[in-house]
């Protein structure tokens, strides 16, 4: 009596090419996906990187990270004070949004190396001119 065996040897042929056919279709899947998200939104990868600006004595320094994450320093050089917060950005529609309560409008010039800032819900505020220094 011959003992049968689960998978002979044309099952596991078939079985590799099924496993590899999946594999090439989630690869395509993937940067299909990756591709999607950078098509909607070609600006975000424009702000990745430090910006720094300077407003009376207040020196502020925002730094983009590809995590959706943002570092705001500010320091006012005339009472020797220092803060820093972070906070999670996203853009969206031509705007910049930091946290849940954020707005902003942007412009980038300057070959993409210097970003002004405009709040939303105030348009005729003083825009904010950022220049990337990394």
């Amino acid at each position: 009596m011959e003992k049968k065996t689960k998978c002979d040897f044309p099952c596991r042929k078939t079985t590799k090419a099924i496993v590899g056919v999946l594999f090439i279709v989630a690869i395509i899947v993937v940067g299909f996906s990756l591709f999607i998200v950078f098509q909607e939104n070609p600006d975000k990868s424009k702000f990745i990187g430090a910006w720094k600006s300077t407003y009376l004595s207040i020196e502020t320094t925002w730094t983009f990270y590809g995590n959706d994450t943002v570092k705001l320093v500010y320091i006012d050089t005339y009472d020797d004070v220092e803060d820093t917060t972070w906070s999670n950005y996203n853009v969206e529609d031509g705007k910049l949004y930091l946290g849940s309560s954020m707005c902003y409008d942007y412009e980038f010039s300057n070959s993409d190396t210097r970003l002004t800032l405009t709040r939303c819900e105030y348009p005729s505020s003083t825009p904010m001119a950022f220049i990337k220094v990394s």
